[in-house]
């Protein structure tokens, strides 16, 4: 950690210095949109972080719910949309502990392992290990889905009480955008209009009265439980409650086909060999 993130965020500003880059110290606490910013463009953009805060939007400070485009390029996105597509697994998604399919959620689904796709799926792991603070094993393996026309998700939450009982607890969530949706001079689009590309497929977030419209390389991070690493009383064995601040709706596809990968992320290694770097 450099000494300006420090000063920063160093006691002159009424907060407890950072002695480390540690994500599970970092989200313990509620955080100023100011803090944020200095935290994940340090901990997604090394390399430049100033220049990185030009990338990030903190959309709410508390729940966290940060936007940060250019976090994998777009040779790495399109690797990994190859990869699906190769796949010949591409299967009707589902939802809930059961695992069924649903008319909430219409898209088709492939889960992707490193073999198939190492390097974007390494850098993923890696970059979503520092902006969390959870290890990589920490992660599931990477959810690859794809939305034709008319192909949505209905509000719901990533984390279900329910889920505690089945080894599915999902602490943290980073949505990656594999491709770049149309706008026409920032005008709301219709089906009735036809469109060459992606348009429509927004990620509606109700509580924040939030759309993430998908541009490739970009992610949204954002935590799904009441309870976060490094807060009061956190265990990572505790029983985990779904907090409904984090309820979101992938929109309806509008034209074209959209494609994301979903990492999750765990209280603890869930065996997955997941790897960064």
């Amino acid at each position: 950690m450099t000494s300006k993130y420090l000063e920063s965020c160093g006691s002159a500003s009424g907060v407890a210095t950072l002695d480390r880059l540690d994500g599970a110290d970092f989200w313990g606490k509620p955080r100023t949109k100011h803090e944020i910013l200095e935290f994940v463009s340090h901990a997604v953009f090394q390399n430049d972080p100033e220049g990185g805060k030009q990338k990030i939007d903190v959309l709410s400070a508390e729940p966290p719910l940060v936007v940060i485009r250019e976090f994998l390029s777009d040779s790495m996105c399109d690797e990994i949309v190859r990869a699906a597509s190769n796949s010949g697994e591409m299967t009707r998604s589902v939802v809930g502990t059961e695992q069924a399919s649903s008319n909430t959620r219409t898209s088709s689904t492939v889960w992707l392992y490193e073999n198939q796709c190492e390097v974007p799926c390494r850098n993923f792991a890696h970059l979503a290990s520092r902006l969390s603070g959870l290890p990589a094993g920490n992660q599931e393996n990477l959810q690859v889905v794809h939305y034709g026309p008319g192909q949505k998700f209905d509000i719901h939450t990533d984390h279900l009480d329910e889920f505690n009982e089945h080894g599915m607890s999902r602490l943290a969530t980073c949505l990656l955008y594999l491709n770049t949706a149309e706008s026409i001079n920032g005008q709301e689009l219709r089906f009735d209009i036809p469109k060459r590309g992606l348009s429509g497929g927004e990620t509606w977030f109700p509580e924040f009265d939030a759309k993430v419209r998908p541009e490739k390389g970009t992610i949204v991070f954002w935590w799904n439980t009441l309870e976060r690493p490094g807060s009061y009383g956190y265990d990572s064995n505790m029983y985990l409650n779904a907090d409904n601040r984090s309820r979101h709706a992938g929109l309806p596809v509008l034209s074209g086909e959209k494609w994301v990968a979903n990492r999750w992320m765990h209280p603890v290694d869930i065996g997955t060999g997941v790897r960064g770097y």
